[in-house]
């Protein structure tokens, strides 16, 4: 009978286990496959490429090797959290000990020299969050040493979510970029923060808000979002962020639908320079300022890169992309990328962009039986096609009907 209690706890593990290894078997014979394949140019490009989908409720990565889904990985794959972003299966695999419970990129920063991590911790009572703390990691690379330390997140009550949005390091400060949501009686607002935080003495010397105004443009505002790209962890020397305005409406006004938003009015563009932490308002060439109207009536976007804003508009054609220079203050160029008709109308919907090592990488965020999602790679120099290729499904019976496969992000190893 001493035993008891660790047979027991050993027949539930096994059995545990046997039945996931026997679940994931049967899963895996049933889930379509799929593949990226190059259809023209150069293939190289589409090898560290891989695209983080839904089939189904089942998460999925879909590579030139083919697809693997979630429920196909080991038990302890999925422990350690090795269904995740590729570069944090790669941080984990190098860092292990550090990377331990960290899973959101949004929290990472890394150079050649350190590591970086952020997070807000809160606590969860009666439907809401509240608490707020920073929880600071950072590893010295060269001397494998580890500097932690847990601080308030200031006015903590004020705020009803935190949310990290980017992650810096300038020498000795830790530079957290968070996005504040705040609630007053019938209506709610967010702020752009950046916290710094001293390193060496272990707090914080200043709470930064991104500056706005309530009321602009004959309108109020909406939100304000940060538009560089997550998936840098560092590089970058500005924070780049949209401040949109919509029309002002009272929400009592009895003509109004429920579900009515307000239309959009115009956005500002504002930068924040990392190394000398200023901020200052951009004041785009009216080219600019009409493809940003334009794009939000379109599947296009705004992305930054090397100290440049990419406009990028999709068109009855293919593509516009315009490069504006943060520091010049001057559209540096202008390209159009074709894309066949059948492509533009059954295909590019709303399509998925990345911009990375100066390539612009496009695909469909939905992927079905009767197309082969392009995917397109143009260099944003020239605004020439490097490559195209296509999501395809493998191996399928023909009879068995294949639901719509969700793209919701791609990354670039």
């Amino acid at each position: 009978m001493r035993y008891w209690k660790s047979i027991s706890v050993i027949v539930v593990i096994v059995l545990t286990l046997g039945t996931f290894f026997i679940q994931a078997a049967f899963a895996g014979n049933e889930n379509p496959e799929f593949t990226i394949t190059k259809k023209s140019g150069d293939e190289t490009v589409f090898k560290n490429l891989a695209l983080l989908s839904n089939y189904q409720m089942a998460d999925l990565m879909i590579s030139t090797e083919g697809s693997k889904y979630q429920e196909e990985l080991s038990y302890i794959d999925l422990i350690v959290g090795n269904y995740t972003n590729p570069k944090i299966k790669q941080l984990q695999a190098e860092y292990r000990s550090f990377m331990r419970g960290k899973g959101d990129i949004l929290g990472l920063y890394e150079d050649e020299t350190s590591l970086a991590s952020a997070e807000v911790k809160f606590n969860f009572h009666r439907g809401e969050a509240n608490d707020f703390s920073f929880d600071i990691d950072v590893l010295d690379k060269e001397t494998n040493e580890k500097t932690s330390f847990t601080l308030d997140v200031p006015e903590k009550n004020k705020y009803n979510y935190v949310y990290i949005e980017d992650v810096r390091l300038v020498e000795n400060v830790m530079k957290v970029t968070t996005y504040n949501s705040i609630q007053e009686s019938e209506s709610s607002y967010g702020e752009m923060h950046i916290y710094h935080f001293n390193l060496i003495e272990q707090k914080l010397e200043k709470d930064e808000i991104i500056e706005t105004e309530k009321e602009k443009m004959n309108g109020k505002l909406d939100h304000v979002r940060l538009i560089n790209d997550y998936d840098e962890l560092g590089g970058e020397e500005y924070l780049v962020f949209e401040i949109q305005y919509v029309e002002d409406v009272d929400p009592a006004d009895e003509d109004l639908h429920s579900e009515y938003y307000p239309e959009y009015i115009g956005s500002e563009i504002s930068i924040y320079n990392l190394e000398t932490s200023e901020q200052k308002k951009v004041e785009l060439p009216d080219e600019a300022e009409q493809s940003l109207k334009r794009i939000k009536d379109t599947a296009g976007g705004i992305y930054v890169h090397n100290s440049k804003l990419y406009f990028i508009e999709v068109t009855d054609a293919g593509m516009k992309i315009m490069g504006y220079n943060l520091e010049s203050g001057e559209i540096e160029s202008k390209h159009s990328v074709e894309i066949s008709k059948a492509d533009m109308d059954m295909q590019m919907s709303w399509p998925i962009f990345k911009i990375k090592d100066d390539k612009l990488y496009v695909v469909n965020d939905v992927i079905n039986r009767d197309t082969q999602t392009p995917i397109i790679v143009a260099d944003l120099a020239t605004g020439d096609k490097i490559a195209e290729g296509s999501v395809e499904a493998k191996h399928q019976d023909k009879d068995k009907e294949i639901y719509n496969v969700n793209v919701y992000d791609l990354v670039i190893e």
